[in-house]
């Protein structure tokens, strides 16, 4: 009988003590109410699962009235309500954003517009000028081959003609009348370097103020380096016709005595005569006195000008210097 009585207080000082346990730890009267069919646990917060988890294992036990579980239901209402409410002002809020984003876009796009459009008036506008004056001066940028003047000139070779003295022209090269037997010159010009110019000059002026006035008769001056080589496969006299000449750089001249009509007085030979008789220096009881004298006479006023004989031909003077300009090849 004690046996019995002492089993009965223990149990009931333990339904006691865990009845407090849960009212202390959960707050709930004794009487819960039955969980409403509609509630669901998955709608809570995470951070209640765990406490629901235990009240319900509680109320499963039949250790809870189940009047009590009225709880349930009520929070669940409450976490549902705030959670809705929650959700409505986040949606107010992002239309709010949304709107004023909507509102300001256009602006954002007019500047934006602005900004772009306004660089390419200040590059455009420059570059459409700059392309007409180009368009407008590309005829002057194409640059026109150059007469046989203004090729001269820019050689700086003067046409002996232009000379303030009377120079007569034989040029035979610019007829058939030479070693070749043809026609090498298309105008029978005749050229020089305006240094060698100048030099002629001083001589054709010197001849008319000699004991015995005379002309000067050109016979060949300038000549392009393509009719040089053809007067060199024209012969095989060894040591008149030089590979590179002089006359190529406009330095060099082939020139006579003449009279006042232009009419060679009489010298050792003809002009281009491959012989012992036409050397600068020669005397042969062959040649005529008189012709010595003209020779003479020639290379005395050449000489005091500037101009140099070579050994083998008479009529051939170098100006000074002649090795330092450029061999040219310009036709006429």
């Amino acid at each position: 009988m004690k046996k019995t009585i002492s089993l009965m207080f223990v149990f009931i000082v333990f339904y006691l003590g865990l009845m407090y346990f849960l009212e202390k730890k959960y707050n709930y009267p004794w009487a819960i109410a039955k969980v409403p069919q509609s509630a669901n646990i998955n709608d809570a917060p995470k951070d209640n699962l765990a406490d629901l988890s235990v009240q319900d294992s509680v109320i499963e036990q039949g250790i809870l009235p189940s009047e009590n579980k009225n709880y349930l239901h009520q929070d669940l209402e409450a976490i549902t309500k705030e959670q809705k409410n929650t959700e409505i002002k986040e949606n107010q809020d992002k239309t709010e954003v949304e709107t004023l984003t909507i509102e300001q876009t256009p602006q954002t796009i007019k500047i934006e517009q602005v900004n772009i459009a306004e660089p390419p008036q200040e590059e455009t506008l420059p570059s459409a000028n700059v392309s007409q004056e180009s368009v407008a001066q590309e005829p002057n940028s194409i640059q026109k081959p150059l007469t046989l003047k203004e090729q001269f000139e820019a050689k700086d070779l003067v046409d002996i003609e232009t000379l303030p003295v009377k120079i007569f022209l034989d040029l035979r090269y610019a007829t058939e009348n030479n070693f070749t037997g043809q026609k090498l010159y298309k105008k029978a010009k005749c050229y020089l370097k305006k240094p060698a110019a100048k030099a002629l000059e001083k001589a054709a002026k010197t001849a008319l103020q000699a004991d015995n006035p005379f002309y000067l008769c050109a016979y060949d001056c300038y000549r392009p380096a393509s009719v040089q080589k053809i007067l060199v496969n024209s012969t095989d006299q060894a040591g008149f016709v030089s590979r590179v000449s002089n006359h190529s750089r406009g330095m060099a001249i082939d020139i006579g005595p003449c009279d006042e009509n232009g009419e060679a007085l009489l010298t050792p030979t003809e002009f281009d005569t491959f012989s012992p008789l036409s050397a600068a220096y020669t005397y042969d009881d062959s040649i005529p006195q008189v012709a010595i004298e003209n020779r003479t006479a020639l290379q005395k006023v050449m000489k005091e000008a500037g101009f140099s004989t070579i050994s083998k031909e008479w009529w051939h003077f170098d100006f000074k210097d002649a090795k330092q300009q450029e061999v040219l090849n310009i036709k006429f």
